[in-house]
């Protein structure tokens, strides 16, 4: 640094006296005032000046370069460095304002490091259980792929799934759930090992990696062991709960090189113990990966083909029993794969439910029934009810009433003239739900129990609702009348349908003596292969005129005609329809 010291006039002053004063006391004759010797004066004088001024230059710049050592540490992040300079110079007062700087800012580092690690704690802990979130998890997962890439041992990893989280949230309330949250965490945790890995992903998933699974006996045990504590009850609020633990599981490098495909490998593993009856462990192998891509793939088409045309309507006639007078249609989704043909719903409503695509499905079959049952009374023909099957992830969805109504708007169907059909376990996805559907009861729309009798909640609390039709499951009528148990389940449903005075429709009925056996037992309505298979719309129409399902209708089937009237493509363009606008706007013809 360089450094020009100029010398103040104290400085100067002080210099002259104390130089004069030695030069004097050396030599008294000048106080005389002899003058030969006042040039010698001068010259010490001068001297002395020149002295002090070159040992102050030197004393400013050894106080400098300290003063930049000071701040050349600060300016390289060091602010923990100080600078003694004291005094009342203006080096001193640099200094001290550079101390006051180093300080301060030294101070705003440490709050924003604690706010930092309060951020981070925030950001990569769930903060119900203090586990890793997913975020963490994703990037510890990473690290150890690469590790057990670089040193080549083997790693596992499992996705975990509370069975039964969803029925104690409905039942017990969030606040139990959470109970429920922790006290699973807690035991995972308890279980595991040391070098294990456990984080909360979401809701009631938890995932974890394990670094020693070179042997995958010892694996299992551990995740057995887990299996086993989670099946014991938790207390929760004074009530005992039960729960399980369904578990998938994959390893690396044999099922993924990469933590994306391991995760996906886990989940589908899971997604296969979950489907074998919970509350198991399940391995990821080779023929999974072949139907998470099959799967895979039919989802994309999926989505495809909701956004196109591939998604037809098909319709089944509720009839009276005794003259086959039609009295409802059932409608139902078909699928035109391009490749797979046409496609029943058992083959894609499952993958549209674990997709969430339902509630969007879902609102695409409703607008297009409610469009065909309103074109057919503009041709003058009678109307008849239109069934529609409800998913319990339509009701999910939170607008499911909303829904509805607007579809009823836009398409002017009287509600009387719609009918959903919903299974009984519905009762157990809680009241909110339940609320929605006697919203649409109390607007006139009509609601049934699909597949009576398979299900396992309360069916007082459902009448509680309004429910006007029941439908008796397929399984009881297929064995009619050669199976005791189904001829005797039949009956009962029967009479406590007429005590309550419930309408009630057979289903599946497809030879002669299950129809005699249901018209003796009392049952008026039914639908079945015996009247009628699905038919298209152009079909249906034709059979609506003449009021009552022909004796020949049995024989042929809608596959042939897979083209005709495809679902609309874009609800949101529905939505987008002022409602000052005619609703019969929005009919296709023809």
């Amino acid at each position: 640094m360089r450094v020009r010291q100029h010398l103040r006039p104290w400085t100067v002053f002080l210099a002259l006296l104390l130089v004069t004063a030695a030069y004097l006391a050396g030599r008294p004759q000048l106080l005389l005032f002899d003058t030969a010797e006042l040039p010698a004066l001068l010259l010490v004088v001068i001297l002395g000046v020149v002295l002090i001024g070159l040992w102050s230059q030197a004393r400013a710049r050894r106080r400098l370069a300290r003063l930049a050592s000071v701040a050349e540490a600060i300016q390289s992040g060091d602010f923990t460095a100080r600078c003694d300079e004291s005094g009342g110079d203006s080096i001193a007062s640099v200094a001290g304002s550079i101390n006051r700087m180093a300080a301060h800012i030294d101070a705003t580092l440490a709050q924003l490091r604690e706010s930092e690690d309060r951020i981070r704690e925030v950001a990569y802990r769930d903060p119900l259980t203090g586990l890793p979130n997913r975020r963490l998890f994703e990037e510890l997962l990473e690290r150890e792929v690469e590790a057990a890439r670089r040193y080549e041992y083997p790693l596992a990893v499992a996705v975990m799934d509370i069975d039964n989280l969803k029925d104690v949230n409905d039942s017990l309330g969030h606040r139990s759930g959470d109970q429920l949250l922790r006290a699973v965490a807690e035991r995972l945790v308890h279980q595991l090992r040391g070098s294990d890995v456990l984080a909360r992903l979401a809701g009631d998933e938890f995932a974890l990696v394990m670094r020693s699974a070179e042997r995958r006996e010892d694996v299992l045990s551990v995740l057995e062991r887990v299996l086993r504590r989670c099946r014991e009850p938790f207390e929760l609020e004074q009530r005992e709960i039960q729960t399980s633990l369904s578990i998938g599981l994959c390893f690396y490098p044999e099922d993924g090189s990469s933590s994306q495909e391991l995760m996906s490998n886990a989940d589908f593993a899971l997604y296969r113990a979950k489907a074998a009856g919970r509350a198991k462990v399940r391995q990821f192998d080779q023929s999974m990966n072949e139907l998470a891509t099959t799967r895979l793939r039919m989802e994309q088409d999926l989505r495809r083909a909701m956004d196109g045309d591939e998604l037809i309507l098909t319709y089944q006639p509720i009839v009276a029993l005794d003259d086959r007078r039609i009295v409802g249609l059932e409608a139902l989704v078909r699928w035109n794969h391009p490749e797979d043909g046409l496609l029943t719903p058992d083959r894609f409503i499952s993958l549209a439910e674990d997709a969430g695509l339902m509630p969007q499905l879902g609102y695409l079959v409703l607008m297009k029934a409610c469009r065909h049952a309103v074109l057919w009374q503009q041709t003058g023909l009678s109307p008849v009810p239109i069934s529609i099957n409800v998913s319990v992830r339509q009701l999910q969805a939170g607008d499911f009433a909303e829904r509805v109504e607007r579809v009823l708007l836009l398409t002017g169907l009287e509600p009387q003239y719609l009918k959903l059909e919903i299974t009984e376990n519905i009762a157990a996805e809680g009241e909110r739900i339940l609320e929605h559907l006697s919203r649409l009861r109390s607007q006139g729309v009509g609601l049934a129990i699909d597949d009576f009798g398979t299900g396992y909640s309360s069916f007082s609390y459902l009448l509680e609702h309004r429910i006007d039709s029941l439908k008796i499951d397929r399984s009881f009528v297929r064995d009619l009348p050669h199976n005791a148990d189904s001829t005797a389940i039949v009956r009962a449903i029967l009479s406590l349908a007429e005590r309550l005075d419930l309408e009630v429709v057979a289903e599946g009925i497809e030879r002669p003596e299950q129809l005699e056996l249901l018209r003796e037992a009392g049952c008026r309505l039914g639908q079945g292969y015996l009247f009628c298979r699905p038919r298209t719309k152009a079909d249906i129409q034709e059979i609506l005129r003449t009021g009552s399902v022909p004796s020949g209708a049995a024989d042929s089937d809608a596959t042939d005609a897979v083209s005709d009237d495809p679902l609309p493509s874009d609800p949101a363009s529905t939505d987008a329809t002022s409602s000052d606008s005619d609703p019969t706007d929005l009919l296709e013809a023809g």
